[in-house]
């Protein structure tokens, strides 16, 4: 997705680059809901991050995909301040 959005940007497509990133925020929104159902669902079994290596890294990595979140929020908040040479804030 963000191969596709950064393209967008590169190529000042800024209609195309906000159709992205409404379609990655409703992606990422959709995964967000799950994870904290699924989180629920298995602290509620008692499987915990202190339960194995399994379990903390599991909930270490699925949790680093909300930090995505926040970055396609920033950047839909101001697509035009990306532009073609300078990338330097994504």
């Amino acid at each position: 997705m963000w191969v596709l959005i950064l393209g967008a940007l590169a190529d000042n497509r800024v209609t195309a680059c906000r159709r992205w990133l409404i379609a990655g925020l409703a992606l990422e929104s959709l995964f967000c809901v799950v994870k904290v159902v699924e989180y629920g669902f298995k602290m509620d079994q008692g499987l915990t991050p202190a339960t194995n290596t399994f379990f903390t890294y599991y909930y270490m990595l699925t949790g680093f995909h909300f930090n995505d979140s926040g970055r396609i929020c920033r950047l839909h908040a101001e697509p035009t301040r990306y532009y073609r040479l300078n990338h330097s804030g994504t």
